[in-house]
């Protein structure tokens, strides 16, 4: 059977038989991700999903694929750029697409091939290290995080205080700022140079599966807030009303709607939050698509759900902190915060085995 394939320049190539193909695999001039085609499929698929790997290719236990040429390295010989690993061989090449913009990194990432990584990596993380990096990374570039950060903030802020337009700028604004604030320290981590521009990458890349993923979610915070909300409707009057007959007094009804309807909301909506928490950075990380990538967030942040729970009240604790320090300290704060959420992403989802 002859196959077509994707070539590094965005072309079509082909037909090769299947040897043919596994060889060019071998030899690194097509990767795990190249899109291959052939006479009775619907439409491109990676490789990977579709051939799956030689065993020579397939990475071995304590071994990472370089992302470049499939083979399989130890993971000191394999060195980060853009959160993909790549080896020494295949460094020239990916530098000087990165550098061209060739590669838009995540674009052909198949989510259920990371999430089955993940899996047999396992993902753990230390609520210390993460803070202890981050504030070594905010430490080192001090006046720069503080200046994009609160340079994106105030326009984030600011734009929902139009009139009219701040709720077009809540799906418009805010999933972009987030995630291109992100984004900035998490190219940090990564040991690349990041800028003021980098901020704003939310706006560049992914910005309509952004909007999107901000619009599913308010949906689904609505939908929990009147599932929530039409049970109170019907129970409180009921209790108003035996409480009148009994002659007792109801100024605890107020109680007793907050417990009913505000409870569940805030711990729904906060575990939306938590949950679809990578969902953004995935987004404009990995290229996938705001279904894909909050079900991804689901799966992973499942796996460790109550310590990222406790990470988040940790650093809600800090930037209030910030707050009560004269307001001055939250400047110091956000940008911590921010790098925290970029390490948290990173032990998750980077080429790299995470810290323990």
């Amino acid at each position: 059977m002859n196959w077509f394939y994707a070539t590094k320049e965005k072309t079509q190539a082909g037909p090769v038989d299947e040897a043919a193909l596994e060889s060019l695999l071998r030899s690194g001039t097509i990767t795990p991700q190249t899109l291959v085609w052939k006479e009775g499929m619907a439409n491109w698929a990676p490789y990977s999903s579709v051939l799956g790997l030689p065993a020579v290719v397939s990475a071995e236990a304590g071994t990472i694929r370089c992302a470049e040429c499939g083979l399989s390295f130890p993971q000191d010989q394999l060195i980060s750029l853009g959160g993909r690993s790549v080896c020494g061989a295949c460094k020239p090449v990916a530098v000087q697409k990165f550098q061209e913009g060739v590669v838009s990194f995540g674009q052909t990432v198949d989510p259920e091939e990371l999430w089955k990584t993940i899996q047999q990596r396992g993902y753990n993380f230390s609520i210390g290290s993460i803070l202890s990096r981050s504030w070594n990374l905010v430490k080192g570039n001090l006046w720069p995080s503080i200046g994009v950060t609160l340079l994106c903030y105030l326009i984030l802020v600011g734009s929902q205080q139009i009139p009219l337009l701040g709720l077009v700028a809540i799906f418009l604004v805010q999933p972009q700022i987030m995630a291109g604030l992100n984004w900035y320290f998490l190219k940090q981590f990564r040991g690349e140079t990041a800028t003021l521009n980098d901020g704003f990458e939310g706006f560049r890349r992914g910005f309509g599966q952004q909007a999107l993923y901000m619009l599913i979610v308010f949906a689904i915070i609505f939908g929990a807030v009147f599932a929530c909300a039409i049970p109170a409707a019907i129970a409180i009057p009921i209790i108003v009303s035996a409480a009148e007959k009994a002659g007792g007094d109801v100024p605890w009804i107020p109680i007793t709607l907050i417990i009913l309807v505000l409870t569940p909301i805030i711990l729904a909506i906060w575990y939306f939050i938590i949950c679809w928490f990578f969902a953004p950075l995935l987004i404009l990380d990995k290229g996938l698509k705001a279904t894909a990538a909050m079900k991804l967030s689901r799966r992973v942040v499942q796996m460790r759900f109550w310590k990222i729970l406790l990470l988040f009240l940790v650093i809600g604790l800090l930037c209030l902190a910030g707050l009560l320090a004269l307001v001055v300290g939250v400047i110091f704060a956000l940008p911590i915060a921010f790098a925290a959420l970029s390490r948290l992403y990173e032990d998750a989802f980077g080429e790299e085995s995470p810290a323990a």
